[in-house]
């Protein structure tokens, strides 16, 4: 529940972020745009990084389990 917690902390930031940039900024629509889709595939990029961290760990982690419970039976 904490994770889901800090993911739907992380992406209203962003969205706010977003508008209040999208309220002051001085340059062209267009080139905004772009800078906005860079930036938002690079924080995609970083949370699925984390994500398969997590996975991966959890994965270990269930792997070692399953072995510490072999070995008692």
């Amino acid at each position: 529940m904490k994770n889901r917690n800090v993911i739907i902390g992380v992406l209203v930031g962003m969205s706010g972020g977003i508008l209040i940039g999208l309220g002051f900024t001085s340059q062209k629509g267009k080139t905004f745009r772009k800078q906005i889709i860079d930036k938002g595939d690079e924080y995609l990029s970083q949370i699925l990084d984390k994500l398969t961290l997590i996975s991966n760990g959890t994965s270990e982690s269930l792997k070692e389990l399953d072995k510490e419970v072999k070995a008692v039976k």
